[in-house]
Parts: structure tokens; sequence; C-alpha cells
């Protein structure tokens, strides 16, 4: 049985999480090139594989991988396990084969995951020692917080000697989908998509907050169903954990536009969200709709 390694990721602001789908592991054509090295020391280690394993589906339409869930499943080559490593040192260079050899000089291999999000990149698990015969995972968070965009990779060293390292992995992209939970926000620039790929919410540079859908004919989101119109200097989403959902400019913190959704001495909506649906986005307590794109305010 697998272990899994649950961490949490630095705070980068308000974090929460949400809902969840599985998907088979990615290939190496659904992800990019590493994205940097947790360590400045001599390179030896071979290139350790990432791959998601679950909570997520690729989408090629947006190039990176969409997930309903607050976390997702990540997976990653045991060096210890491969068939074929190549071990370079400083003096010289030799391949293990059958994987009857380690390419850890004390014979143990770690590893550690590291998170990019809003240009800020922490660690998401610290030098996580697999067991002997097994693959390592671990379930990453997904949050909002600023930026929809995160990206993930993995560093393997030397137990003995963590100056001993690999090249950082490929990089997984991941984008939270379909909703915004009580206190989460995103900034100009950070789309969310719905799930199926069809629609986009998208706060854009110019303060315009937009509802949109993919059409196959254009290559793009090119439909607007719904938007607030230019709101100058809006440029924060933020699904606040009163139930109001506003659009704000910010620092300042000046609510350009939004829902009227807060809770009131009479009425709690306090733990709404945003879901994104056909032709619309509502916000939404539980199964009760407090609010649509398409007619406003429900009471």
């Amino acid at each position: 049985m697998r272990h899994l390694f649950r961490q949490n990721v630095l705070k980068l602001g308000m974090l929460v999480g949400l809902s969840g789908a599985v998907a088979g592991c990615g290939t190496a054509m659904e992800e990019g090139e590493a994205v940097g090295s947790a360590s400045a020391a001599l390179v030896s280690l071979p290139t350790p594989r990432l791959f998601v394993c679950g909570g997520a589906n690729y989408s090629s339409r947006v190039s990176m991988y969409l997930a309903p869930d607050d976390d997702v499943c990540l997976r990653w080559t045991n060096l210890e396990l491969s068939s074929s490593a190549t071990v370079v040192s400083s003096s010289s260079t030799s391949t293990t084969g059958g994987g009857a050899a380690n390419p850890c000089p004390s014979g143990d291999c770690q590893y550690t995951v590291y998170l990019r999000a809003n240009g800020q990149t922490t660690v998401v698990a610290d030098r996580v020692q697999p067991l002997p015969s097994e693959d390592p995972q671990l379930s990453a968070p997904l949050r909002i917080a600023g930026g929809s965009r995160l990206e993930y990779w993995v560093v393997a060293s030397d137990v003995a000697d963590p100056s001993v390292t690999s090249p950082p992995s490929n990089t997984i992209v991941a984008n939270r989908c379909g909703q915004l939970h009580p206190d989460e926000y995103i900034f100009a620039d950070n789309p969310i998509y719905s799930c199926s790929e069809t629609y986009r919410l998208y706060p854009q540079a110019d303060g315009n907050l937009v509802y949109s859908k993919y059409e196959s004919a254009t290559g793009g989101y090119t439909t607007a169903i719904w938007s607030t119109g230019p709101k100058s200097g809006a440029n924060r989403l933020y699904m606040q954990a009163d139930g109001n959902l506003v659009y704000s400019a910010q620092p300042a913190n000046v609510a350009k536009w939004t829902t009227r959704t807060n809770s009131t001495p009479t009425r709690d909506n306090s733990g709404a969200k945003l879901v994104t649906t056909v032709n619309r986005f509502d916000v939404r307590k539980g199964q009760s709709i407090l609010w649509r794109s398409d007619t406003g305010r429900t009471y």
C-alpha cells in the first residue's frame, strides 16, 4: 500500500479547498520543462520524472491540468528502482542497469517537491524517503490565492549528503476549475475555467470581468456571455466568507462591483461559493442559488 505524504504549502494569501475527480498519469507532451533547482550544488543524480496520478484531467486546450479537488495526486520515479540510470560525478560517468545499483552514494535517496505560485516558490514536501520497492507519491494542495496557475516539480538528493542532487524534474502545471470557495480570490489575468473547459471567468487587465465560452471556430474564448464592463482599477475577484462576491481595486480595497449577497442580521449567507455552470456562473450556499450572472440576485 502506498504511503501518501500530505503537506501544506506555505500560505500565499487566503488559502482554502474544494471537491474531486480522478484521471490517469500525465505524459511528456502534457508537461512543461523544469523551472528551477533548489540547490547550486554539483548535480550528480539522474533526473526523476513527475506524474499526475489522480485528482486532475489534462487539458490540451489550456495546456495544463484542471482539478476540481482541493488537492492533486503527484507521483514521481524512485531512482532506486530505475531500470537504467546515468550517474555523473566529478571523476566519472557510469550507468546502472536493471535497478540493481542505487544512484545515491549513501544507498538512500530522498525527494523534495516544490510549488511555484504568484511568483513565489515554496516546499510542498521536504526530503521524502519512499519505501524501497515503490514510487513515492503525495497529495499536493491546490489553492487559489491571487493566481490560479500552480507549478510543481521534484528534486532528488542523497540522504547522507544532500548537496548531491538531481536536476529538477519536468514541471506539472495545474489550475483549479469550476469554483471559488469562501476566502478564495484571484487577481487580474488569472482566469477560472469550468472543468469541462467550455467556459472561462476572466478578470481582465482593463478591469473588465468577463464570462465567456470557447468557440472551436476561433480557437479561443471569444463569445462573451456576461461582463461587468471595464471597472477602473479593478484587479481582484474575492469570494468573501460572508457570501458576497466582490470585484475590487487593490491595494486600496475599493469595491467596484459586487453581487450584494453578503450576510445580514436576518440572513446568513456565510459559506457561499462561486460555481461555474452552463452559460452562467452562480453564487451558491449549498443547493440554494443566491445570485446568477444571467438574472442577478435571487432574493
